[in-house]
Parts: structure tokens; C-alpha cells; sequence
């Protein structure tokens, strides 16, 4: 750290004298502004207010509509309006004449505001003008949360198949619903950004099943008692560890016969998805309802390609398969989740290969640990009860990480971190059959014919297994053997018998 500290004064010192080198305003703003005719004007009563924006305006071929002046971008403003005072505002227009409606200019003032604006005065004119702050910053808000969900690659664009194109669409009515985490406010706000996201998704997939969006302060309460519509699906509750806290779930529920899904979210979730004006929290809680919305989508895409299978035990054909198969159950709907919203927020990258990075280091730091205990109290089924669950969790961590990157169209950089960690372990060739494999199953989306195609993905459990000193085969009668050579353990349990001859001694 002292090698970074001895860089930051110099680097501090040498940024502020580039950028007081530079010109402080764009020249492309200096011009916008120049053409316009300049004039203060007065109002009586001191009736004006400040909006927190400071300056709005109105652009070219669009003088009727005001916006905040920080949203003009490369449009050319028709006019400007910046208060001075209560009684004095500058005014700049593009012809010769400028009149002041200070009621109209009052009421675009407070909707141009993203959250207050000052007044001399108190009174009832004035207190009218309150339930229209951030009116204007909302809708642009909605306006380029529209236009940027529109630009991504939805995941049918790279198709190439134009069968295995699903009716895609969404619902024509859902509940966007709040348990003490909203105020009325923002219960009617949250509900447009979330409407603009499954409008935008739903064009390239089907979101017809989405039977509700719940945001919840009490999270576990949540979907503890969320209506799931058969008693047979099991109870759910949510990841909670000292490594990992889930925030959102897809669950299946049944409504009417049909198999539906139900989206369950944090409650803290809707304060950054009120909040724009703090991109990184709202791109990233659009993010995590996206995905969700994506693992919606692929629940219908497997329905709808196998009916019947989805809330059944999958029927062997053997009992290494039956083994396996429970271990890769929802690898594919992560990997679908991930690329198709990968779009909306790139830098999750960031936390999804921490997120392998540590299932990496638990599984090749408590398996040896947990094998070398079955070696003295040979208790098989304490060792599979560690071992599969953690094979498990590292597969869908890597089936993030690999739908992520396939949905940005690009690759893992040899010299990335993760890249060395799985290298590190014998795993980094095995990355790369791992994503081919899951990318083949995408593109059969919608042509699925047999679940045997996802069966055949508990190949890299066997793969992973292997890793760990563990074989599992099965033998001509059908019986279920894991093997596990004792030469995996030999240098350890070395080390375990001097210690134990060394304590027989002392004693």
C-alpha cells in the first residue's frame, strides 16, 4: 500500500493542473449558449422559485416542453430560463422579444425538479406546485431506461434458427406488489421502471407466465408464505451464509394448471430503483429484476418445449445419472439469466467472478479436509453431503460468470484473475468445454427435445468429482460406487499418523 500512497499526491497535483489547462465549460455548450439573446427580466411579489436544477429550458422544435438545462446534450436550446432571485430572472432566447409567465414558468420549474426547490414564500400558489417535483426527471428517467433496454441484444438476436424463436411477449397484466418497503409515492413510481423493463425484455421473450413482482422488507416471510399453488412444491427460503446473502428468486408457482413464475425481491431493492439519479444502484437493481426475469423466461421456454418434465424427477435411466443429475438442475436457467441481462449492467462482472472465485477456494479448501475425515470414520454420506452441494454451488457460480461474458460477446482474458485461480486448480481448459456446452444448450432454445440434453451437462459434475479424488461409476448390477484411490490422501494422512503416534507417546 505505501507504493500506492507515494503515487496518489503526484497523481492528484498533475490532474488538477491538466484540467486546469483544459477549457473548464465545452466549447459545444459555450456555443449553444451564445446564440441565444440575453436579457434579466423582472417579476412582481417576488413570486419566483429556485429549482434544485437551477436552469431549465426549452429546445429547438420543441419550445413547449421544458427540461432541467443538464439534459439539453447536443440539442440547441430555444430558451433558457435561470432565476437570479425571487424577483429577477435571466432569460435567453433565440429571437428578439422574451415574456416571463411566471405561473407557467413556476409549475416547469418544480416538475424539472429532481427532489426540491426554494420559494421566498409559503403560500398556497406555491404548496400547489409541490406534487409535481421530478415529474420531468422521472419520465426521462423511464424515457432512457426505454431506449437503452431497446439498443441491447435480446437473447433470440443471435438465433440462428429462426424456429427455435418462441412466441415471445409480456404479460398483459401483473401485480407489482409492496410489504413495508414503499410509501405510496413509490409505489406508483417503482411500477413504471419495472413495466418499461418487462415491456422492453418481453419483445425477444416470453414473459407471459410471469404471474407478479413482490418486493419485500421481510424477505424470508416473503417467500416463506408466498402462495406456490400445489403443496407438493417444497417451502423456500432464502440464501443466507457468511459468504452470500440472496437478494431475489424466480420461484414456480401453479395457477389453474399452468406452471407459472413469481418474482421475489429484497425491499431495499426499490429504494435504488427510485432513485436514478445514482446510476450505479438503479442499473444494478434493474439488473438483478432483469435476470429474474430472465429465469422466468427460460421456466416457459423449458415448459413449453417439455410439458410435463419441469416439476417432475427426472427418469433415469440409471443410477448414475439419477445421482448426478439433481447437481446441474439450475445451471441452465443461470447461464440463460445471466446473458440476457448481462447488457443492463456490465460491471456485475465484477461480483460474479468474486463470487467463483470464493466457491473455488472453499471447494478445493473443505473437500480435502472433509475426504481425509472419511478416511478415519468412513462415513460416505457426510462426505457427499459436502461435497455434492459444493460442486453444485461452483458450477452455477461458472454458469454466471460464462452467460455474463457470452452476453457482452466477449471472452475470459488469459491473464484475468480468475483465469489464474483456474489455472491454479486444473480447471481453466475445463472452463472452456464448460461453456461450449451451456452456449449449445442456449442456442437449442425452444427446439428442446428430450431433457436428456440437460442430463448431459452432469458430465462436468463427474469432471469436477474427479478433481476432488472422487470416482463415481456404476457397476454391471446397477449398483452406485464412488471411489476414492487412497493415494489422493497419502502425504496427508502420513502427516495425520506421526501426529497421532506423536500424541500416543506424550500420553
Amino acid at each position: 500500500m505505501s507504493e500506492y500512497k507515494d503515487l496518489i499526491a503526484p497523481a492528484i497535483k498533475n490532474g488538477h493542473a491538466r484540467v486546469l489547462q483544459q477549457e473548464l465549460v465545452p466549447k459545444h455548450r459555450v456555443a449553444q449558449l451564445r446564440h441565444l439573446r440575453w436579457q434579466v427580466l423582472h417579476a412582481p411579489e417576488n413570486r419566483l422559485i429556485l429549482p434544485d436544477c437551477v436552469a431549465i429550458l426549452t429546445t429547438t422544435g420543441n419550445a413547449s416542453s421544458f427540461q432541467p438545462a443538464i439534459f439539453i446534450g447536443e440539442n440547441w436550446p430555444e430558451q433558457v430560463f435561470l432565476p437570479l432571485s425571487a424577483s429577477r430572472m435571466l432569460v435567453g432566447t433565440t429571437n428578439q422579444s422574451a415574456n416571463l409567465d411566471i405561473d407557467g414558468f413556476n409549475l416547469a420549474a418544480a416538475s424539472c425538479s429532481f427532489s426540491f426547490f426554494v420559494s421566498s414564500r409559503n403560500t398556497e400558489d406555491i404548496q400547489q406546485l409541490a406534487p409535481s417535483i421530478g415529474t420531468y426527471p422521472k419520465a426521462h428517467a423511464l424515457s432512457e431506461v426505454r431506449t437503452t433496454l431497446e439498443s441491447l441484444h435480446t437473447p433470440h438476436d443471435k438465433t440462428q434458427n429462426a424456429e427455435a424463436k418462441p412466441k415471445s411477449g409480456a404479460p398483459a397484466n401483473y401485480p407489482v406488489s409492496f410489504f413495508s418497503c414503499a410509501n405510496q409515492k413509490t409505489a406508483e413510481e417503482v411500477p413504471k421502471t419495472v413495466n418499461v423493463l418487462v415491456s422492453a425484455l418481453g419483445r425477444n421473450m416470453p414473459l407471459q407466465r410471469l404471474d407478479g413482482i413482490i418486493f419485500a422488507e421481510d424477505y424470508a416471510s416473503a417467500l416463506r408464505d408466498l402462495d406456490r399453488g400445489d403443496p407438493n412444491l417444497r417451502s423456500l427460503a432464502p440464501t443466507e451464509s457468511a459468504q452470500e446473502i440472496g437478494v431475489a428468486m424466480a420461484p414456480i408457482i401453479i395457477r389453474q394448471g399452468q406452471i407459472r413464475s413469481c418474482v421475489v425481491c429484497r425491499g431495499w431493492l426499490v429504494t435504488a430503483l427510485n432513485q436514478q439519479e445514482d446510476e450505479a444502484a438503479f442499473l444494478s437493481s434493474l439488473y438483478t429484476v432483469a435476470n429474474m426475469l430472465g429465469r422466468v423466461a427460460f421456466n416457459d421456454l423449458f415448459d413449453s418445449s417439455l410439458p410435463g418434465v419441469l416439476l417432475k424427477p427426472y427418469p433415469a435411466q440409471n443410477n448414475l445419472d439419477r445421482f448426478l443429475y439433481p447437481y446441474i438442475d439450475d445451471i441452465s436457467s443461470t447461464y440463460f439469466a445471466c446473458r440476457v441481462s448481462a447488457g443492463i449492467y456490465p460491471e456485475a462482472e465484477t461480483a460474479l467472478h468474486e463470487l467463483l472465485r470464493s466457491a473455488l477456494e472453499r471447494l478445493f479448501t473443505e473437500i480435502p479436509k472433509a475426504r481425509l475425515a472419511y478416511r478415519t470414520d468412513g462415513d460416505l454420506d457426510k462426505f457427499l453431503s459436502i461435497m455434492m452441494p459444493a460442486i453444485s454451488r461452483l458450477l452455477n457460480r461458472a454458469s454466471a460468470v460464462l452467460g455474463h461474458i457470452d452476453g457482452l460477446d466477449r471472452e475470459l482474458l488469459e491473464n484475468d484473475g480468475l483465469s489464474i485461480v483456474l489455472q491454479q486448480y486444473g480447471l481453466r481448459a475445463w472452463l472452456d468445454v464448460y461453456q461450449r456446452d451451456l452456449n449449445a444448450m442456449y442456442d437449442r432454445q425452444g427446439l428442446w427435445v428430450s431433457v436428456g440434453e440437460f442430463v448431459a451437462l452432469s458430465r462436468h459434475v463427474e469432471r469436477l468429482m474427479w478433481q476432488l479424488g472422487a470416482i463415481p461409476w456404476e457397476t454391471a448390477e446397477g449398483q452406485l460406487r464412488i471411489d476414492m484411490p487412497i493415494a489422493v490422501d497419502h502425504l496427508a494422512l502420513e502427516k495425520l499418523f506421526r501426529q497421532q503416534n506423536h500424541d500416543d507417546q506424550l500420553r
